[in-house]
Order: structure tokens, then C-alpha cells, then sequence
């Protein structure tokens, strides 16, 4: 049985938080979506913590997008760590 560090949960968790699904997170962190399930049951599961975004995107998003997509990431990736959806980015680029 592998044995994961406090980072690995942090993150773990702090994906779910996000709104990440168990099988994603998984994916992403090398930990087994079952062992997301008991980790998530451990502690009383995880509260979501929707995106809190303006209607307008910032200058500093901007910039940010700019950045993102200059080194070669793609719409839905940006928009998913901008908390924007896939089609404000495409229109920003």
C-alpha cells in the first residue's frame, strides 16, 4: 500500500475544492480515485469553492491569458485556471 504525503493531500484537496472531479484529480496527482473517495469520507468531504469572477475581465487577466496562452496552453486549460469559460478566452485571443 502506497502512503501519500500531506503535500499530495493538500492538493488532492484543494482540486476538489475547486471543483475537480474525484476521477481528474486522480488523473493529475497519481493517487487512485478510490483512495480520493475514502481521503474525501476521512474528512466530512469538500466543500466546493466557486469561482468568483467580474463580468468584465481585468487588465491583469488580460496579461494573464497572454502569458498562458504564449506558452502553449490551450482555451479550456486557461479558462479553467481563470475560473472563465473556454469561449471568453478564444474571444480574448
Amino acid at each position: 500500500m502506497l502512503t501519500f504525503g500531506v503535500g499530495v493531500r493538500q492538493r488532492v484537496f484543494a482540486l476538489l475544492a475547486r471543483g475537480w472531479s474525484q476521477k481528474q484529480t486522480a488523473s493529475v496527482t497519481g493517487v487512485s480515485a478510490r483512495a480520493i473517495g475514502r481521503w474525501r469520507a476521512e474528512v466530512g468531504g469538500v466543500e466546493f469553492e466557486p469561482c468568483q469572477v467580474q463580468r468584465y475581465l481585468s487588465r491583469d487577466e488580460r496579461y494573464e491569458i497572454a502569458r498562458l496562452h504564449d506558452s502553449g496552453l490551450g482555451v479550456r486549460e486557461i479558462g479553467r485556471r481563470l475560473c472563465r469559460s473556454a469561449s471568453t478566452i478564444s474571444r480574448e485571443l
